[in-house]
């Protein structure tokens, strides 16, 4: 993505070029192709770093929403969610973009959609906390 501005693209086409690639990571990280598009991940990681060639700054604030969350909760679903969902706000915040800003937003979506179980368990407060070390009973 970053290569994007190096090309041979028009100005106005940098910014939709990086949205693009950066959409097709995460989504090939949540649905690859060598599984028959499924058994993918949940995209957070992946977002986090296509987005942090477009607006490093907004990254690094969503990953404080991340620490903030996950410190208060536990859970490392939460802070997930939580940074999903500051992602378009800091990066339409810090770029300007709304093409940035857009397609922050459309990741962040996929991202809770992907998270539906967690949610549901977050909701039924049967989300279990990190820990350290052997789960419980072993």
């Amino acid at each position: 993505m970053a290569l994007a501005g190096h090309l041979t693209l028009s100005e106005a086409a940098v910014e939709p070029y990086g949205v693009v690639l950066a959409l097709l990571a995460v989504l090939g990280h949540l649905f690859p192709i060598y599984t028959c598009l499924r058994g993918g991940g949940k995209g957070v990681a992946t977002a986090a770093g296509a987005f942090f060639a477009l607006a490093p700054l907004a990254v690094w604030i969503a990953l404080g929403m991340f620490g903030v969350v996950f410190a208060l909760t536990r859970r490392v679903s939460a802070g997930s969610l939580a940074a999903a969902a500051a992602l378009p706000i800091a990066v339409f915040g810090v770029s300007g973009s709304a093409m940035y800003g857009g397609g922050a937003a459309i990741a962040a979506v996929l991202i809770f959609m992907r998270h539906s179980s967690n949610l549901r368990r977050l909701w039924a407060g049967t989300e279990p906390p990190f820990r350290l070390g052997p789960p419980p009973g072993r």
